[in-house]
């Protein structure tokens, strides 16, 4: 379990830092989604597994494959340029 909160974190990390930008550019992902977990994440009582058993079950996989839509129609998204 705390291998997957720690990859959860790591995407929701990721998920806080990207511009406004590309956020809307990708607008099919439920930015709101992350930014929600992000905070229910840092609640303590039970709340957060609530909330890291919807982004299992719900958010993580429309995340990938929206992910995997974008990657092939868009791919400079995913070029790491300086």
């Amino acid at each position: 379990q705390q291998e997957v909160m720690h990859q959860i974190r790591t995407i929701v990390d990721s998920a806080s830092n990207l511009s406004f930008d590309i956020k809307n550019k990708m607008a099919e992902i439920d930015w709101a989604g992350w930014h929600f977990l992000q905070n229910q994440l840092a609640v303590t009582g039970g709340f957060e597994r609530d909330a890291l058993w919807f982004s299992i079950k719900s958010l993580v996989p429309a995340t990938i494959m929206w992910l995997r839509v974008f990657r092939k129609s868009t791919p400079e998204f995913f070029a790491m340029t300086p």
